[in-house]
């Protein structure tokens, strides 16, 4: 194998790495959970090459592989499922309630670009990079409902 290969390589394997701390401090952040506050564990499946970085970089004490039974919440990223239990972290009942409202918000606003974007008079008269700015916001709120709605299922099925 050449340098470059090798250089290649490790440049994948790290930036791997690097997508699955950015995904474990997502499901950090989604809970509310302080960004230097460790916690006990995160449930890992698909493997992960190198958990000592995931555990301190994502600030967890343990790594363990498998799906917790308990109530948790997940992402998955490059073939990795992470899943963080929420026991002791949120009351379910309440983060159902409070992304119910979130995605009634989220859907509003979606409503409202569309209904702009669907106007003709709106996508003639306006500037170009307006009406770009607005395809572009519509898509991140379509995808932050869909993030919503995966969210509210997990618990629903969950409590």
């Amino acid at each position: 194998m050449s340098a470059a290969t090798l250089d290649a390589d490790a440049e994948e394997e790290m930036q791997s790495r690097i997508e699955l701390v950015r995904a474990a401090r997502s499901l950090r952040q989604e809970l509310g959970v302080a960004p230097l506050k460790k916690l006990d564990v995160l449930y890992v499946e698909g493997g992960v090459a190198d958990d000592y970085l995931l555990r301190t970089q994502a600030w967890f004490n343990e790594i363990r592989e498998g799906a917790p039974a308990a109530l948790h919440i997940s992402s998955s990223v490059g073939g990795v499922d992470l899943h963080l239990p929420v026991e002791g972290l949120i009351d379910p009942a309440k983060e159902i309630e409070r992304l119910s409202r979130d995605l009634q918000k989220r859907e509003a606003e979606l409503l409202g670009l569309r209904n702009r974007l669907d106007n003709p008079e709106f996508v003639a008269r306006a500037k170009p990079e307006v009406v770009e700015r607005d395809r572009e916001a519509a898509e991140a709120l379509e995808r932050e409902t869909d993030r919503i709605r995966r969210r509210l299922e997990e618990f629903s099925k969950q409590v």
